[in-house]
């Protein structure tokens, strides 16, 4: 079954990346319900994806980029 992702994550299980618009495709029942509770991927009914062609589904990054560094630090001019 695939589902719409609406929330970027990385699959516990697989380790791949998904990000939000992409689409999330798995036969486990359980695992579609807790990922669809913790609000990553729409509900099968609501999310209009049952019908989708195997060729847009896409699998990308799912977990959250790191946190931004930091900005450089500005040089004090020599005196």
């Amino acid at each position: 079954m695939k589902n719409k992702v609406i929330k970027p994550f990385i699959d516990a299980e697989t380790r791949a990346r998904y990000n939000a618009g992409s689409f999330y495709e798995t036969a486990d029942d359980k695992r579609i319900a807790y990922l669809e509770q913790r609000g990553f991927i729409a509900d099968a009914d609501n999310s209009g994806n049952t019908n989708v062609p195997e060729t847009e589904a896409t699998e990308q990054s799912e977990q959250p980029d790191p946190k931004p560094k930091a900005p450089a630090r500005k040089k004090k001019p020599k005196e």
